[in-house]
């Protein structure tokens, strides 16, 4: 996938996160899937690509965020296994 492609990805993840009264979240690749989730969601280790306000997501990235998403994103999924692709995880 280029890099527009993953970003977009991570905008359908950050569109599907669950819908908490929390004020960070942040994208990562949780149980198989790119995921918005609250920040504190596990204890595990596992990628971040970006930590979010509640303000980020509603107003929406800035272009230069979402070029930092979308480089972090690339270089991780080209560095991963050949088995893991970008998916989104289901909303809840």
């Amino acid at each position: 996938m280029n890099q527009e492609e993953l970003i977009s990805v991570a905008a359908e993840a950050i569109d599907k996160r669950p819908f908490l009264p929390k004020k960070h979240y942040h994208l990562c690749h949780s149980n198989g899937h790119l995921c918005c989730l609250p920040k504190k969601h596990t204890d595990d280790p596992h990628p971040i690509f970006a930590l979010l306000t509640y303000g980020d997501i509603n107003l929406g990235l800035t272009p230069a965020k979402w070029n930092d998403v979308g480089k972090k994103l690339k270089k991780f999924y080209k560095e991963a296994t050949p088995c893991i692709q970008p998916t989104v995880r289901s909303k809840p």
